[in-house]
């Protein structure tokens, strides 16, 4: 099932909101472009507990030039829900990228290393 096929009967994919590599490798100077590594690792443990690890180290490892990493259990998520990555409120969102240099101007791009979370 390819992606537009999503789109039309899950509305899973919202394609406007994605960009290419190779869209983001010819924008990679762009002053108003902002890139963040937001890669966090899960796992169950022996015990049957969930876990979560931040991307720091997989972020210092190697990312896309020019990116600054944000956390995502730390920055964007809700420390207040009950629930794991629940969407943080919009002025926590803000706060969180206006301290990475995010402004009105800026276009945003975020991605990570592992599986897909929001």
């Amino acid at each position: 099932m390819g992606t537009d096929n999503l789109v039309e009967t899950q509305g899973l994919v919202k394609t406007q909101w994605l960009v290419e590599t190779q869209w983001l490798e010819q924008h990679l100077d762009d002053p108003e472009l902002r890139i963040f590594d937001c890669t966090v690792k899960r796992w169950i443990d022996e015990d049957g507990v969930f876990c979560v690890e931040r991307g720091d180290a997989e972020y210092e490892k190697g990312h896309i030039p020019g990116a600054a990493h944000l956390d995502l259990v730390q920055d964007l998520s809700d420390p207040e829900s009950a629930l794991r990555f629940a969407l943080p409120t919009a002025e926590r969102f803000a706060a969180a990228v206006s301290r990475q240099g995010v402004s009105n101007d800026s276009r945003v791009v975020l991605y990570g290393t592992r599986e897909i979370h929001y």
